[in-house]
């Protein structure tokens, strides 16, 4: 029980420092989960970016396709020239 009593003022010094520095480490955490999490979102948005962005180049590949498509027919149709690949 004396040994008890000695300890503690050590054990509460090392409570107090415990209890001060946990705070401190689940901010630190949370800060670093919020940073990951934002990085990850903008990764993310960045990848539906390019992927509209590539969407946006298929339709308009397609689009240009078709209007070539077309001027063939019309090319085909005026000159009675069949172009075949």
């Amino acid at each position: 029980m004396r040994r008890l009593f000695l300890c503690w003022p050590a054990l509460f010094f090392l409570s107090a420092m415990f209890s001060a520095c946990a705070p401190s480490a689940a901010y630190q955490a949370r800060d670093t989960l919020a940073g990951a999490s934002s990085a990850a979102a903008c990764e993310a948005a960045a990848t539906r970016q390019e992927r509209r962005s590539l969407a946006g180049d298929s339709s308009q590949m397609q689009g240009d396709i078709e209007r070539i498509k077309e001027a063939e027919r019309l090319f085909d149709q005026k000159t009675g020239i069949v172009l075949s690949y």
